[in-house]
């Protein structure tokens, strides 16, 4: 297997964040509100992502359809020339 499809390398070569700084604007004001009001009612609160590039994203979302069967495997990564 191509080495550079793990999931590991793909993490480095298309950083995210989990950072609420990374959000923009009234977005990120709403957020951290938010965040703000759940961690007073005694609600613990982890961010997993705040923002995943493009790339990450598309390569999870094809993942849980193949992972479903949805996609045919031959055809969905063309994209990426894979």
């Amino acid at each position: 297997m191509n080495d550079e499809l793990r999931g590991e390398k793909w993490g480095r070569k298309f950083p995210g964040s989990t950072n609420t700084r990374d959000l923009s604007g009234n977005f990120r004001l709403a957020v951290e509100d938010f965040l703000y009001a759940m961690k007073e009612a005694g609600i613990r609160v982890a961010i997993n992502a705040t923002y995943r590039p493009p790339q990450r994203s598309d390569l999870m979302h094809y993942a849980w359809r193949l992972a479903r069967k949805q996609l045919d495997p031959h055809n969905t990564f063309q994209k990426w020339r894979v």
